[in-house]
């Protein structure tokens, strides 16, 4: 609901009272500036009591809390104040029967103070006094020159500001007490104010918060919490679904994979092959359907800043930057700029990932190639209307939709749109694994994505290339087809994207895949065109490194499988996603219909191999 100022002290109580009561979130503004936030009864309250030099560090720091109280400190205001914090204290603790209170302040600036300090009686709550402090001083090993230090005394209030109550009422109403003295280095010498400092303190301190708050639930309350992260926030506010709704809308005014892929793939192989492979193609692209500088003035129009949730805000402004990349890549296509742009996006091939693309190719190069039937585009866009079409029960709201068409090459996946080359061709025997890459995968975790409160989730949050398409070459294998040809060719598109990245022209990358991989001309053709487009695309390293990321992180967390179907985000973003799932925020995905308990049996066969071992044994 949206913030509405109370006429009268007693009105306001009267609603917080009875909006916790049932449960309810409640948002209220108080005089002077001030905002009540409690997200759901919970039995803490982080307080932030503001004078004439308001710190807006501090103030962010308690606008990020899952409970909060930002009143001024002015002595008028301290009755109205206590009289707030003593009702939500009452309807908390009926249930909870201890209440938490954690008054955070920054230190006086002119001391040069480089230590987080917290006031808290240490020796009525061990537990949480241990938490606190480990997490404080894990939060200084971060922030360079502080330190962290735990006090325990009856003090714990802001120095020049009366403590909210006395010890009496404190334990009249249930209710203990922490304070947390921040140090001022997200000020620069000089006096000015930095956000990017205070962000990165501002994330790690709530996660210092939410364990101490959660320890403290754990051994003094009867109230049931299984994961500390479940303490966050479970409502997202208007204007933060506003910015992700906008974010969503400019990343999908435009497909990056169709503006940079050439529309006369076939015709340029014609002209090379007949030219003996002596003049690089002449690649044509589509018309690009956005402005991009006005889309980037829009970008950075959006508030990102103002959103108060520590893991939203990291999405929106990791995408906006991405986003803001893949405009500049647009306007570089076809320039020696775009491979920068590239670069940044998906980054240059690691000298351990060309290692293992090598050894791939070396382990596959004895196995048995697959022979038989073939499908051609139209018989592959039977199968892929008929997956669809089970999809479509669940996501009955959505157009999803399979073409064959003269201007792609391959199989492309856009918005659940299912873009197949007409002249494409899949062993018969592969087609149902291709069909778990392309539908059972993107396909999947755009309509999940799209059922998210998050709209983000459909279109992508920035650097999911990586994640997605390990994800969907792991489709491949756990559906019973990732065979020798497939694998050879995740490593030889990494072996050409560090060959592009290293200067090689489209002609030696060409010619190097004949004679080193042994790729006949026409294949060698398509893996170079797909590496050159744009002017050089790194993406096509994203298959293998995101699979062997992926790998990598299902032996040490095989239960995340489930969430990674929730829609598209990188692997740095999968701790985000579980922060969120836990919170409540993301529904439950709908699983694909190959992941049965067979392909569980073998995603648990990673637990006991190491690097792509599981990929290159024979299925059973």
């Amino acid at each position: 609901m949206p913030d509405v100022r109370a006429d009268n002290l007693s009105d306001l109580l009267g609603a917080v009272r009875r909006k916790l009561e049932r449960g309810k979130r409640v948002m209220r503004l108080l005089p002077d500036g001030g905002r009540f936030m409690m997200d759901r009864p919970l039995p803490f309250l982080c307080i932030y009591r503001s004078t004439g030099t308001n710190d807006p560090g501090i103030e962010e720091l308690v606008r990020a809390q899952s409970a909060y109280i930002r009143s001024s400190g002015a002595e008028a205001d301290l009755p109205a104040l206590r009289d707030l914090v003593a009702t939500v204290a009452a309807a908390v603790t009926k249930k909870s029967k201890a209440f938490l209170l954690i008054e955070l302040w920054a230190a006086d600036r002119s001391t040069n103070a480089n230590t987080f300090k917290a006031y808290c009686p240490a020796n009525n709550l061990p537990s949480t006094a241990a938490v606190l402090e480990q997490g404080l001083k894990e939060l200084a090993v971060h922030v360079q020159g502080a330190t962290a230090e735990v006090v325990d005394t009856a003090l714990r209030h802001p120095p020049g500001l009366p403590p909210l109550f006395s010890a009496d009422e404190l334990k009249k109403l249930g209710v203990i007490t922490i304070g947390i003295e921040v140090p001022p280095m997200y000020w620069s010498a000089d006096g000015h104010y930095s956000r990017l400092a205070m962000r990165a303190v501002r994330s790690r301190l709530t996660d210092v918060i939410q364990r101490t708050v959660f320890d403290f639930i754990r051994v003094q309350t009867p109230l049931n919490f299984p994961h500390y992260l479940t303490l966050g926030r479970t409502n997202i506010t208007r204007s933060a679904l506003n910015i992700d709704h906008r974010l969503a809308r400019i990343g999908a005014s435009f497909d990056v994979l169709l503006n940079v892929s050439p529309v006369n793939t076939e015709q340029a192989w014609q002209a090379f092959e007949s030219g003996g492979g002596e003049k690089p193609p002449d690649f044509h692209y589509r018309l690009i359907p956005v402005d991009p500088e006005i889309a980037k003035r829009q970008l950075f129009a959006l508030r990102i800043g103002e959103v108060e949730d520590n893991t939203l805000e990291f999405i929106f402004r990791d995408k906006r930057n991405e986003l803001e990349t893949q405009l500049t890549l647009l306007t570089d296509r076809g320039t020696k700029q775009f491979i920068y742009s590239s670069l940044r996006l998906h980054g240059a091939v690691e000298a351990s990932l060309l290692k293992k693309a090598h050894q791939l190719v070396e382990a596959v190069a004895q196995w048995p190639e697959a022979s038989g039937e073939k499908l051609d585009a139209w018989g592959f866009e039977a199968l892929v209307r008929e997956e669809l079409d089970h999809y479509r029960a669940h996501f009955p709201h959505l157009k999803l939709g399979v073409r064959v068409r003269n201007d792609v090459d391959g199989v492309l996946v856009s918005k659940g749109q299912v873009h197949i080359g007409e002249t494409f061709t899949v062993a018969r025997t592969r087609a149902y694994a291709l069909l778990q890459h392309e539908v059972g995968t993107h396909v999947l975790t755009f309509c999940n994505g799209h059922q998210q409160p998050l709209k983000l989730l459909s279109v992508g949050l920035a650097g999911y290339d990586a994640l997605q398409e390990g994800l969907a070459v792991l489709a491949e294998h756990l559906s019973g087809d990732l065979g020798p040809r497939r694998l050879k060719l995740l490593a030889a598109r990494v072996i050409a994207v560090d060959a592009m990245v290293k200067g090689a022209s489209f002609i030696d990358c060409h010619r190097m895949l004949m004679k080193e991989l042994d790729y006949s001309g026409r294949k060698a053709f398509m893996i170079t065109t797909r590496v050159y487009r744009g002017k050089g695309l790194a993406k096509d390293a994203a298959y293998l490194l995101g699979l062997d990321m992926l790998i990598e992180h299902l032996r040490k967390t095989p239960a995340h499988l489930d969430l990674l179907y929730a829609g598209k985000f990188a692997v740095r973003h999968i701790k985000l996603m579980e922060d969120l799932h836990l919170r409540g925020v993301l529904r439950t995905p709908v699983l694909p219909r190959f992941l049965d308990q067979q392909a569980r049996d073998r995603i648990a066969a990673f637990q006991n191999s190491k690097g792509l071992e599981p990929l290159l044994r024979p299925l059973t």
